[in-house]
């Protein structure tokens, strides 16, 4: 009877699976006088597991030893048939009344009934002058006693007091490696212990077995923080989690004057507001320490957008705010200037600052011949009326606010006149 051991290994190899097999180097289905232990390996076994998987290994480990073929590829080496193991019928006969194949040592030998078997390899690791020689099995890890692979946080970036799950990945065997090499790894992978160090973290250390693959930590103050994994004597990095503090909220940066006159005044300020408690402010484009921020108006133009940054902080947590720009006008050289009451002063679509040096007045509106204007706006002093109110009357399109200021940011979706009443 043929012994023939064949291990699938399904982890990691470009194909489904690469097999190798024992015996006379064949790889046959199960039938006939033949038998046929197959395994599938995989990743060290899950908790719960490794009870069932045990018990095939070892029946496979005994019905291989048993058979001085297989008993030879388990120890890592090829196995050499005797010249006159070449198969026929009893006697020599051939049980066919032919001649029975005769062995070569220099070539192939057929089996009588499948593909044929290797002639003569000299076993792994020793000298010798067989053409075939089978190198040592090259594992993953180095010396073959210490599990290797990678450890990772999930997720990368949290907010202070949610867990971080760190997770530890086994990196299997070659896929050259003999049934006992796997049996033995998989075995001291589950019986070793993982010592965790999270730094930073409420649990500090923790100590389990290998086999239980994660661990999970928690951080109460924000910073970016390392694990190691240390399995025996190997040492892993585990890379960085980062942990944030609480989001910083309900912020502002306006101007405490809606509209700037680069022709009489020196600066323009802005004031930060806040939900949350800040502690900090540092600005960029304005000089400031605390909530207020001032930028000198000397060499600015008219209608230059006004926009310097802030970023504030809590101690824990950082954010960055963008400032609203006031209207920037000069009264010394209007682009567009409002000088009468009920004036009509043809405007361009788009945004543009007007002047008003009418003195007093109640309502500020834009008209055009026929052209839809809805969706236009209109800043006056700190009101902003989006999608500002319109109708069409004789005249066409139009819009009205209530309004008193010398200076006016119409945005107009089409051409129109603006004036004063």
């Amino acid at each position: 009877m043929n012994k023939k051991f064949l291990v699938g290994f399904s982890v990691l190899s470009v194909a489904a699976a690469a097999f190798w097999a024992c015996g006379d180097g064949d790889v046959i289905t199960k039938g006939g006088d033949d038998e046929l232990a197959l395994l599938n390996y995989g990743p060290p076994f899950a908790e719960g597991d490794e009870g069932n998987m045990k018990t095939l290994l070892n029946q496979a480990m005994t019905d291989c030893a048993a058979d001085e073929a297989c008993a030879a590829k388990m120890e890592g080496a090829e196995y050499v048939p005797p010249e006159s193991s070449a198969e026929g019928g009893e006697g020599g006969d051939g049980g066919n009344g032919g001649e029975a194949p005769t062995s070569s040592p220099s070539g192939p030998v057929s089996n009588g009934s499948g593909p044929v078997s290797s002639p003569s390899v000299t076993p792994t690791g020793s000298s010798g002058s067989g053409s075939n020689t089978t190198p040592a099995s090259s594992a993953v890890v180095s010396d073959g006693s210490t599990p290797d692979g990678s450890c990772a946080p999930s997720p990368t970036s949290v907010r202070k007091g949610n867990p971080v799950t760190w997770t530890f990945t086994v990196a299997p065997l070659s896929s050259g490696s003999t049934a006992k090499q796997i049996m033995d790894y998989n075995e001291m992978v589950n019986a070793a212990t993982c010592e965790w160090t999270l730094t930073g973290s409420s649990e500090g250390t923790a100590s389990q077995p290998c086999k239980t693959k994660t661990v999970t930590a928690t951080y109460t103050t924000p910073n970016s923080y390392s694990a190691t994994l240390k399995i025996r004597d190997k040492v892993i990095n585990c890379g960085s989690v980062r942990v944030n503090g609480d989001p910083i909220e309900g912020c502002s940066c306006k101007p405490t004057s809606e509209t700037v006159d680069v022709a009489k005044d020196a600066s323009a300020s802005w004031n930060v507001s806040c939900k949350s408690a800040v502690t900090k402010y540092s600005w960029s484009g304005a000089t400031g320490t605390g909530a207020t921020g001032t930028m000198s108006l000397s060499g600015v133009k008219a209608e230059t957008p006004l926009t310097p940054k802030v970023t504030v902080s809590t101690g824990e947590t950082d954010s960055t705010i963008t400032c609203t720009s006031p209207a920037v006008i000069d009264s010394d050289h209007p682009k567009y200037e409002i000088s009468e009451m009920n004036g009509k002063m043809p405007v361009p679509a788009g945004e543009n600052t007007l002047m008003v040096s009418v003195g007093s007045y109640s309502f500020f509106y834009c008209e055009n011949g026929g052209s839809d204007m809805s969706g236009s706006s209109v800043t006056c002093g700190s009101n902003t009326y989006a999608n500002a109110t319109t109708g069409n009357n004789n005249s066409g399109w139009y819009f009205a606010v209530s309004c008193n200021s010398s200076a006016v940011v119409v945005n107009l979706t089409a051409a129109g006149k603006c004036g004063v009443y």
